[in-house]
C-alpha cells in the first residue's frame, strides 16, 4: 500500500508499506504540484520511480525513516 502526506511548507511525502521505501518531494518540484491535483496518482508514480531504482542512495535507512516520520499517522494512501 502507497500512503502519502502533503506537508505544510508544501512539499510531498510517500511512502510504500510492501517494499518500506519512501520518497520525498521538495515544495517546488513537479511531483509535490501534482501531489496538491492527484495525490494518490502522484504518489503511487513517485513510489514507482523509487522502487524501480532499487537501493540507490548512500543514505538510504537515514532517508526513508526521516520520511517515514513525515508520513507517521497518515491512513490515506
Amino acid at each position: 500500500m502507497v500512503v502519502y502526506n502533503l506537508l505544510t511548507d508544501g512539499s510531498f511525502v510517500a511512502g510504500d508499506t510492501v517494499s518500506e521505501r519512501t520518497s520525498y518531494a521538495y515544495p517546488t518540484s513537479e511531483y509535490a504540484d501534482w501531489g496538491r491535483c492527484d495525490p494518490a496518482r502522484a504518489a503511487e508514480t513517485m513510489m514507482a520511480n523509487e522502487n524501480s531504482l532499487g537501493v540507490w542512495r548512500d543514505n538510504a535507512k537515514e532517508y526513508d525513516a526521516q520520511n517515514w516520520e513525515r508520513l507517521k499517522g497518515v491512513t490515506h494512501g
